[in-house]
């Protein structure tokens, strides 16, 4: 955004390992749109001896936006409505609470910290959810019918991870109320990319996934669904595009 002219209302933040350490206001960056930022330059200023090893820098991350920052040691919840989230499929927003209804629909965060949790309750009982870090299927959720936070990933080293939340079954097994993620005090959270593309398929049982992890027969118990692992949802992977599933 251009600043403005008549005061200096720019902001800039620093963190390191999801620490904030420097926090400068009352800042001019510009005041006409003609003027663009187009390098980072990341220097050192050291009086003393250097380290054999000098200094190492890597996952660096940038935005327009501000990284989350936690008051008071807290745990923090991002909501559904968050614009660093990455959403998958035609999903409805009543406030700040997701429904999920139809299948493959997903939300994805992108941060640093030791753990990430998810607050849901499902309508039914009968809805299971794929979590998949890092683009690996970790774990497979069925969401009860009180509303209660489930661990999704723990243990993460510091560098940043990506968490998805995937519905795995039809969508007459009834709708799942997404309330955020849960993090860990100290945890950051990045903005992600939107993709260039995306993809929406229409179909049926096949589309969904249904019966896919049944090795025995077709049996129609969500449990062996799996619409992540459907061709829709491959396609759409293997095109970086974004996905969305009508059955």
């Amino acid at each position: 955004a251009v600043d403005n002219a008549a005061a200096a209302d720019g902001a800039m933040g620093g963190w390191i390992d999801g620490v904030e350490y420097g926090h400068w206001d009352k800042l001019w960056f510009r005041t006409v749109p003609g003027l663009k930022l187009s390098m980072l330059w990341l220097s050192t200023f050291f009086h003393g001896r250097h380290s054999a090893e000098g200094v190492l820098i890597d996952d660096i991350a940038v935005s327009e936006h501000p990284f989350s920052r936690h008051v008071d040691g807290q745990a923090a919840l991002v909501r559904p409505g968050d614009e660093r989230l990455q959403v998958n499929g035609r999903v409805g927003f009543h406030g700040d609470i997701a429904e999920i209804y139809w299948p493959g629909s997903s939300f994805t965060i992108k941060c640093a910290g030791p753990e990430v949790r998810a607050k849901l309750k499902d309508e039914h009982g009968f809805n299971y959810f794929n979590v998949i870090v890092d683009d690996s299927l970790v774990r497979v959720l069925r969401i009860d019918t009180v509303e209660k936070e489930y661990v999704l990933a723990t243990g993460l080293s510091a560098r940043p991870h990506t968490v998805e939340l995937a519905k795995r079954a039809d969508w007459f097994r009834g709708k799942t109320w997404f309330y955020g993620f849960g993090l860990a005090p100290g945890a950051s959270v990045f903005p992600m990319a939107a993709p260039k593309r995306r993809i929406e398929f229409y179909g049926n049982s096949i589309t969904v996934g249904a019966a896919v992890e049944d090795t025995r027969g077709d049996s129609g118990d969500s449990t062996y669904t799996n619409n992540y692992a459907s061709y829709g949802a491959i396609a759409a992977r293997h095109y970086h595009a974004g996905y969305s599933c009508i059955d």
